[in-house]
């Protein structure tokens, strides 16, 4: 079996600062309620102290491949709010890590998740396994145990018009602009 590490998935050293841009944050911040605390962060990594300055953030790391572990050494903690923003679509089992979150997770704990939606495939940004649709993303998390407390799909976030012309995918998302599903959720009672 093949380990993809997040270097080969260009994950981990991406250049994600056109991520933190005013048009994220003005869909991310009205819908994200727990901006303070202790956070679990699994993603980003430069995202999250913008959208949640005074917090106290603790990432977690791990190789995102098919047997996902998080190389986080924590006892039992109760955050107040764990972030995953723009991870579920780079990995190869999804189910299995949304499973693993939950042993960081009490009956309280919200879950903030986010993903692109709404393109084809052949659209899929280079690294992405998936990409899911509102009927898939919610059949996951009904499977992993996860219940949708909130959910929204933002509007189209455009490229800058110019970059459209350099090629045919990025003409063709003229049509299919990039969407970003985000989600709240928690820990199924047992």
């Amino acid at each position: 079996m093949r380990i993809f590490k997040k270097q080969e998935l260009n994950f981990r050293n991406q250049d994600w600062s056109y991520l933190v841009s005013s048009a994220q944050l003005k869909y991310f911040e009205p819908f994200v309620e727990h901006k303070t605390g202790c956070i679990l962060v699994f993603g980003f990594e430069k995202f999250e102290p913008v959208l949640a300055p005074k917090a106290g953030i603790i990432e977690a790391q791990g190789d995102y491949d098919s047997h996902w572990k998080p190389a986080l050494n924590v006892g039992p903690i109760n955050f107040d709010a764990i972030y995953c923003f723009e991870v579920l679509e780079h990995l190869l089992n999804p189910l299995q890590f949304l499973q693993s979150i939950k042993r960081y997770m009490n009956n309280t704990t919200p879950l903030y998740i986010s993903f692109p939606t709404g393109r084809p495939q052949f659209l899929w940004t280079k690294g992405h396994f998936h990409e899911y649709s509102k009927n898939r993303a919610d059949k996951m998390f009904e499977l992993a145990g996860l219940k949708i407390i909130n959910s929204k799909i933002t509007p189209p976030v455009w490229m800058r018009l110019y970059k459209h012309f350099t090629g045919i995918k990025p003409f063709l998302r003229l049509f299919f602009p990039k969407r970003w599903a985000i989600y709240k959720l928690r820990k199924e009672t047992e």
